[in-house]
């Protein structure tokens, strides 16, 4: 994977994280706010994994 693709990858991972909260707010506002809690199941894997990585 070039250096270029990881920075590709990062940056989608990282704008999700900051994004979280807005989608949590647009959910609810269109009424699906119970997809707010399956948000976790894909962030909390990203961040072991990120950890992981800069350690």
């Amino acid at each position: 994977m070039s250096l270029k693709e990881v920075g590709i990858v990062r940056t989608v991972i990282a704008a999700w994280c900051c994004f979280t909260p807005v989608l949590v707010m647009l959910f609810g506002a269109v009424g699906l706010s119970w997809l707010a809690d399956y948000l976790d199941y894909g962030l909390l894997p990203a961040l072991i994994v990120f950890v992981g990585i800069a350690v």
